[in-house]
């Protein structure tokens, strides 16, 4: 079992109670490793992004991609470090995976982790197998897969 925010010395942390997935005008949080626990609103949910990898792959184009804002002018709501944190909602439930933002902080990206789970397991794992559990979700497998 899971608890929703633990304030632990001077350490704070939000902990997933369960999953849902996050909806444009939802206001969500994570906890980063450099930003502490941040606040933002979800403003898409299935966007089209390029990533420069520089030097190790180029550009990568990632579709359904979750973008998150600020919620107050001057908010950080990412910074690198923060990568691999989940967004929650406000029953801290897990919804989407920190990947990025832009230099400011201002912006995030995120991974509907349902996307996250069907790239971990393999199709034979998937197979005859309903995920449909998780908190109720409506999934079609061929849509979340990625080519």
């Amino acid at each position: 079992r899971y608890t929703a925010a633990i304030r632990d010395g001077a350490t704070q942390r939000l902990e997933p109670r369960g999953m849902a997935p996050l909806s444009v005008g939802q206001v969500v949080w994570k906890a980063g490793h450099k930003t502490g626990i941040t606040q933002a609103m979800v403003i898409a949910d299935q966007a089209t992004i390029r990533v420069d990898y520089k030097r190790r792959r180029g550009f990568l184009t990632l579709t359904g991609q979750t973008i998150l804002r600020r919620q107050s002018p001057g908010a950080v709501i990412c910074l690198p470090g923060d990568s691999g944190s989940t967004w929650m909602d406000q029953r801290t439930r897990a919804g989407a995976l920190h990947l990025g933002g832009d230099l400011n902080g201002s912006y995030g990206i995120a991974t509907d982790l349902r996307r996250v789970f069907l790239h971990l397991w393999t199709a034979d794992e998937l197979h005859g197998y309903n995920l449909n559990h998780l908190n109720g979700w409506a999934l079609e497998e061929s849509e979340y897969l990625l080519a």
